[in-house]
């Protein structure tokens, strides 16, 4: 994934609200605590000199598990909720989501997105994998995990 590498003491998160109810912000509460954590990051924080995720990612981030949240929650239940929130080197941030159907591995550059989706169990698993792809895509791969 391509990295952005900006000087991260001028530039500010774009606000995405959380979810309206108590019981959603409740859900999705330790998610968005999570990339408040990542944002504390430093360089060098994987000690190999890597940027920490950079706050286009970071914010890319914010606004996809927020979208999926809020369209898929009706139908995938506790499933629309990631499973993990990652930094990556090279300033990304990867989010995975799981379910009986398998997982998907999001992985969200300052410009791009990639994925690893693993599907069923034992000799019936299978792989695929992809990057720069659009954020419809995205959302279609998720909500194929998610919702079953």
């Amino acid at each position: 994934m391509a990295s952005n590498f900006r000087n991260h003491a001028v530039e500010t998160e774009p606000a995405v609200p959380y979810p309206a109810s108590e019981s959603d912000e409740s859900e999705l509460g330790r998610t968005f605590k999570r990339l408040d954590e990542i944002s504390a990051l430093e360089r060098n924080w994987d000690s190999y000199g890597s940027e920490p995720p950079t706050v286009d990612a970071r914010a890319k981030a914010r606004t996809l598990i927020t979208s999926l949240y809020r369209t898929l929650r009706a139908t995938a239940g506790q499933n629309a909720i990631p499973f993990a929130v990652v930094p990556l080197s090279g300033g990304g941030v990867q989010i995975e989501w799981r379910s009986r159907a398998g997982a998907i591995e999001v992985e969200i550059g300052p410009e791009t997105y990639g994925y690893l989706l693993v599907q069923g169990t034992g000799a019936d698993r299978s792989f695929l994998e992809g990057d720069g792809v659009s954020e419809s895509r995205i959302l279609e791969l998720v909500s194929s995990i998610v919702v079953e």
